[in-house]
């Protein structure tokens, strides 16, 4: 199972999970079921760790995106490689994009008429 798919089901089964003030403890409790060592930690040690780990990669992610210059190599390979996942899945990403294209010239022209 995927973790989106892990996600999902935890999402369905746990309305508690769908507020953003239990995001984290939700989390946490993925993580405890993923990982039962984390069992013999302070929960609250863990979900800071949670909280910092989200507010780092939100900072990562947002400085790379500003700076171009502290890019690594790989950077721009995440378009690329979900483009590959998703024609993986059934999905046509580029066609989605042209599909949206066309429905914003046929609107377009709708406006002209």
């Amino acid at each position: 199972m995927t973790t989106q798919q892990i996600v999902q089901n935890y999402l369905d089964r746990d309305s508690r999970f769908r507020e953003r003030k239990n995001k984290n403890k939700g989390i946490y409790n993925l993580l405890i079921i993923k990982y039962p060592i984390l069992k013999d930690k302070p929960r609250e040690l863990i979900i800071d760790f949670i909280v910092d780990f989200i507010s780092y990669d939100r900072s990562w992610r947002k400085i790379l995106l500003d700076n171009k210059e502290l890019r690594g190599s790989d950077y721009d390979d995440k378009e690329t490689l979900s483009k590959k996942v998703q024609r993986n899945l059934g999905y046509l990403p580029s066609d989605r994009q042209s599909v949206y294209e066309k429905d914003i010239e046929w609107f377009n022209n709708l406006k002209e008429n």
